[in-house]
């Protein structure tokens, strides 16, 4: 029987064997022509349902190699994938016409137009014309660090407040602190537990948007085995996944 410093010591010594498997897979990983990591921007507007199934079957493929993700909002994403920070893109809609990046559809994220079931907006008259919206605030997606040419899709309202994330945006609605488009598979509980009230506007047809989703790669510079792959998988796992389109 071990000694507590026996115990102590063969803890330590299988830790030292995991990290040296672990080495020697990557190394043969490499040698093999893999990279050591795949860095993917994606869009906030991506369904976490399909991020954790490209995570899953990425992982599940290449154990040995790491995969770094970093959400982002709007021109983030390709500019990420333009600088040479990410190899792999998921984005929403931005500017046509850059050559340096290749673009493969993956998806449509439907968006729908809700507020809160208690919200003023609720209690007019619908369709919802521009004036009725202009004075109620609309919570937007923005970049970060947004630049004076940013330009903002979907607002009609002139008061907007600003966040980063869905998540917030979301939590800002349901606290009735104003109205905005959403993923139409993330709120589909609120509205059918009528806590959110999708909202009817003059301007859009009744049918929810649908914003198309791309996977993007720098042309002169593509990615190695591993992105490669899962770029390919993307678009399966997208034409698996019903949720992804119809919300």
């Amino acid at each position: 029987m071990l000694t507590a410093t026996g115990t102590s010591l063969l803890s330590d010594a299988r830790q030292v064997l995991s990290a040296v498997d672990r080495f020697g897979a990557r190394a043969s990983a490499v040698a093999e022509g893999l990279e050591l990591e795949v860095s993917v921007a994606v869009s906030a507007l991506c369904p976490s349902d399909l991020l954790i199934a490209f995570g899953k079957a990425f992982h599940e493929h290449f154990p040995s190699v790491a995969l770094r993700v970093q959400t982002e909002v709007m021109d983030a994403v390709p500019g990420l994938v333009l600088d040479g920070t990410c190899q792999l893109g998921i984005s929403g809609p931005f500017a046509e016409g850059d050559l340096r990046l290749e673009r493969r559809f993956l998806t449509h994220i439907a968006l729908v137009p809700v507020a809160a079931s208690d919200h003023p907006l609720t209690q007019k008259n619908s369709p919802l014309t521009r004036s009725d919206l202009r004075d109620e605030v609309q919570i937007v997606i923005a970049q970060r660090a947004a630049a004076e040419s940013e330009v903002s899709h979907s607002v009609f309202s002139a008061k907007t407040w600003r966040v980063a994330d869905v998540s917030t945006k979301l939590d800002l609605i349901r606290a009735g602190l104003g109205w905005g488009y959403l993923p139409l598979n993330l709120v589909q509980a609120d509205l059918q537990r009528g806590s959110l009230t999708q909202l009817a506007l003059e301007e859009r047809s009744p049918e929810p948007l649908q914003v198309p989703l791309s996977a993007i790669t720098l042309s002169a510079s593509p990615p190695g085995p591993a992105g490669r792959w899962l770029l390919d998988q993307m678009a399966v796992i997208c034409d698996t996944c019903p949720k992804a389109e119809k919300g």
